[in-house]
């Protein structure tokens, strides 16, 4: 989904980039809130050309797009949002896990849960290294 609420796939011309970046988290803890938000934020900053993904998984009624969609993330046009049945079918059970895959879905970089700082270090050397 983009932030205009539009259904997209990984295959669409907004999301077939060079790299995409799935961003798994956990909706039911609040971490991802406070902490992630900034690093999102900065990376789709920093790299235009790259798709990043967030990925929800939850059990509780808070809304992740709501959230996400109503704050400044929302003019960033290189910001989409997972159904929450995505995580489920990509069996990932560990949050906040990262994946950089390019455009036929072929995983090309994964950070394990690490904090988020080291974590978006590592994603920022690599997408700086796809750039040269």
């Amino acid at each position: 989904m983009d932030t205009e609420g539009n259904q997209l796939s990984l295959t669409d011309s907004n999301t077939s980039q060079s790299n995409i970046i799935l961003i798994f988290i956990k909706e039911d803890n609040a971490e991802w809130r406070y902490n992630l938000r900034p690093y999102v934020k900065l990376l789709c900053t920093d790299f235009p050309n790259v798709s990043f993904v967030l990925c929800p998984t939850s059990l509780a009624d808070f809304d992740l797009g709501t959230y996400f969609l109503k704050r400044d993330l929302k003019r960033l046009d290189n910001l989409f949002l997972a159904q929450r049945s995505f995580s489920d079918v990509m069996t990932v059970n560990s949050f906040n896990t990262y994946m950089a895959v390019n455009g036929f879905g072929k995983v090309k970089f994964w950070v394990p849960p690490i904090p988020n700082e080291n974590a978006f270090s590592l994603l920022n050397r690599y997408l700086s290294s796809e750039k040269k």
